[in-house]
């Protein structure tokens, strides 16, 4: 049997990470260099639910790839409630916006 210690050091891999871009249809068709390129500057960080993962207005800094569970997008509403903006599934991405043209983003937590 694995210990979590274990497994978490596999998610951190060169291999593991190789795997999750190779198997997400974003980055799946592009060339081996690319992806091992991609791989080399990758983390791999594990967000708990109800963790912010930026706020409105922070400066773009990373394409976010998510390989597990929902994160929900959202921004507070003029009444204060929350205004769900997106929800994102496990093969999609967020924070490209904000990185390719230098907006701020909403704020974005796991569900």
């Amino acid at each position: 049997m694995r210990s979590r210690d274990a497994d978490d050091n596999a998610k951190h891999s060169r291999q593991y990470k190789l795997a999750k871009l190779r198997a997400h249809a974003l980055f799946g068709e592009l060339g081996p260099e690319v992806i091992e390129r991609l791989a080399a500057c990758a983390n791999i960080k594990k967000v708990n639910a109800g963790t912010t993962i930026f706020l409105k207005d922070d400066p773009g800094t990373g394409l976010f790839a998510l390989s597990e569970g929902v994160v929900k997008i959202s921004v507070p509403s003029k009444d204060g409630r929350e205004a769900v903006l997106n929800l994102v599934y496990a093969g999609e991405i967020f924070g490209e916006i904000a990185l390719l043209d230098g907006a701020r983003a909403p704020p974005t937590r796991p569900r």
